[in-house]
């Protein structure tokens, strides 16, 4: 954690201590070097600024853009405090447009980290809130 918290301040990014802590053991696995914090971090504090092209032609289908739009306004129309109740929504959407919890949860990664790699979705949707992540769809769906 204390490592984490140097390199936030060296990039001027802000964030309580309990945030800073669950972010800090998601990433730690992920970690071998100081140098690497910020590259596994950054994601729970910045939208992704492009978006891995190869992963993009691996998990983009007919419906994805549908499918997507269906979890924004599902984070937006929900109060969100647990990982458990953020999975239980996206099967719900999943359910909905008769896919696979994996034509989910690919293409949101995705749209929240740029890449097919990174913590565990559940958690980093919990830690920059439903809203967040909806912003970073609706970003991506216009990007991409």
């Amino acid at each position: 954690v204390k490592y984490c918290e140097r390199v936030l301040l060296e990039k001027n990014v802000s964030c309580d201590d309990k945030t800073l802590a669950e972010a800090a053991a998601l990433i730690q696995d992920r970690v071998a070097l100081v140098n690497d914090i910020w590259e596994e971090i950054k994601v729970f504090f910045e939208a992704p600024g492009v978006y891995d092209e190869k992963s993009v032609k691996k998990v983009w289908k007919e419906n994805t853009s549908d499918v997507l739009m269906s979890v924004c306004g599902v984070f937006e129309g929900g109060a969100f405090t647990e990982a458990d109740d953020i999975k239980l929504a996206l099967v719900g959407v999943a359910e909905e447009h008769k896919t696979g919890l994996g034509g989910v949860m690919a293409p949101l990664r995705l749209c929240l980290v740029g890449s097919l790699k990174g913590p565990e979705l559940m958690m980093l949707i919990k830690l920059i809130g439903t809203n967040t992540a909806a912003d970073r769809i609706r970003h991506a769906l216009a990007s991409l």
